[in-house]
């Protein structure tokens, strides 16, 4: 018999153990998975949990009204679980990058929508299914991952909005909830190119990445790339101040470090990239982790 999901999700996506949050698909460079290459592959839901996020948000509207876009993916090889892999589109539409203000936004997908999903993920107790990659086995969460095609701190309202409704959440029974973690919290993590932090004036910034510690997002991911600042520009292709941004993103790694975030950087790997000199750039700014390839 045929294994079903336990439930069906819109937006929100699992990768291993880690529960995967998409909040735009607007970004002021390159998306991650245009870095990755044209023929950078993504499982099924994945990608459709994606471009549903590119529907609602280019229409403003629900997912209800409208139609999805999955059919617009390219299909690729089968995997080892024979479940097919999918080529993510390049974005369709073009929005002005500005950064929303530090409040709700009003933007879809909506906060409600994308913390029910999560709440619903947490609550229910999910069971292995033999040949299912969509789903997390009954060992327990282990992650919440704030990230997805674009550019997370576009939205930052709604990142602090949704970790500090969540943490509001963890107060309630954990009995069959799927946190595996001191004091019954899931750890949270922000996977961002870091543009919009590093464009702030340092007082600033430091107070936000204050806040998002507060609220529990204790993990960062940033797309560093390269210590070159030159060929961060041809890789990262920013619409943001190319000529220092690199400067200004490693300033923000310090300040997120400083308050105390625990900070990892990436990088695709490049025959021109200098792997070593990239590493030694992230120990002189102080993170543990190097660099994630």
């Amino acid at each position: 018999m045929k294994a079903t999901k336990a439930f069906s999700t819109t937006y929100t996506y699992t990768l291993g153990k880690s529960l995967y949050v998409p909040l735009t698909s607007r970004c002021n460079s390159l998306t991650l998975p245009q870095t990755r290459g044209p023929n950078f592959l993504l499982p099924t839901d994945v990608v459709n949990s994606l471009l549903n996020v590119r529907s609602v948000e280019e229409n403003n509207s629900p997912l209800d009204n409208l139609e999805g876009l999955s059919e617009q993916a390219i299909d690729g090889p089968f995997d080892n679980f024979g479940l097919t892999r999918r080529i993510l589109p390049a974005p369709i539409f073009v929005k002005e990058f500005s950064q929303d203000s530090i409040s709700s936004d009003g933007c879809y997908p909506s906060e409600e929508s994308l913390l029910q999903e999560m709440i619903q993920f947490m609550t229910q107790s999910l069971k292995t299914k033999i040949g299912e990659l969509d789903h997390i086995s009954n060992k327990k969460l282990d992650a919440i991952v704030i990230a997805g095609e674009g550019e997370p701190t576009l939205r930052l309202g709604t990142i602090l909005n949704i970790a500090r409704r969540l943490r509001a959440e963890s107060t309630v029974s954990t009995e069959e909830t799927l946190i595996e973690k001191e004091d019954d919290i899931i750890p949270m993590r922000l996977v961002t190119n870091g543009l919009p932090l590093a464009e702030m004036k340092a007082p600033f910034r430091k107070s936000i990445l204050s806040q998002l510690k507060d609220e529990g997002i204790t993990e960062m991911s940033v797309a560093l790339m390269t210590s070159c600042p030159r060929q961060y520009a041809n890789l990262m292709q920013p619409l943001v101040r190319a000529d220092c941004i690199h400067d200004e993103l490693c300033e923000t790694i310090r300040d997120a470090i400083e308050v105390g975030m625990d900070v990892e950087l990436t990088g695709v790997e490049h025959d021109f990239v200098d792997k070593n000199l990239a590493s030694e750039l992230a120990i002189e700014l102080g993170v543990k982790k190097i660099f994630r390839w």
